[in-house]
């Protein structure tokens, strides 16, 4: 199913299997980091059924990992994105310059993959860098 992830983000989302983030419509926006990049071939980011993995590119941040497995940490470190089959995004993702990235910080506005169409809505709140933004408008 073709899918808008917007934090500025479309995203090819396909339940029941995975897709890849769109080339075209692929960034997200955060007031202190700037654009945020879903869709960079080097951060092979995937959205599956239950969690994304690969890395964002944070042009004022850096590298963002989605999944402890992208770096095999996750034996010292266990974190993820998780997705549930209903498309509530929760969980952490890291970035050296930022730090924690909480996808479910519990102000009623958290992460959300519509299942229908695949349009993200909702906020992340990282300490250092304020509230990231999965909204269109």
């Amino acid at each position: 199913m073709g899918a808008l992830v917007k934090f500025l983000i479309m995203a090819n989302v396909v339940f029941a299997a995975s897709g890849t983030i769109d080339g075209t419509n692929k960034y997200a926006w955060s007031e202190n980091a700037g654009w945020v990049n879903f869709g960079t071939s080097q951060g092979n980011v995937i959205v599956s059924d239950t969690e994304l993995t690969g890395y964002a590119w944070g042009e004022n941040i850096g590298w963002i990992s989605l999944n402890c497995s992208n770096t095999s940490s996750c034996a010292t470190v266990n974190y993820k994105i998780a997705n549930t089959t209903l498309g509530v995004l929760s969980g952490y993702a890291w970035n050296e310059n930022a730090g924690w990235i909480n996808f479910s910080p519990g102000v009623g506005s958290d992460p959300i993959i519509n299942t229908t169409n695949g349009q993200f809505s909702g906020y992340a709140w990282c300490e250092n860098v304020g509230w990231i933004n999965f909204n269109c408008s």
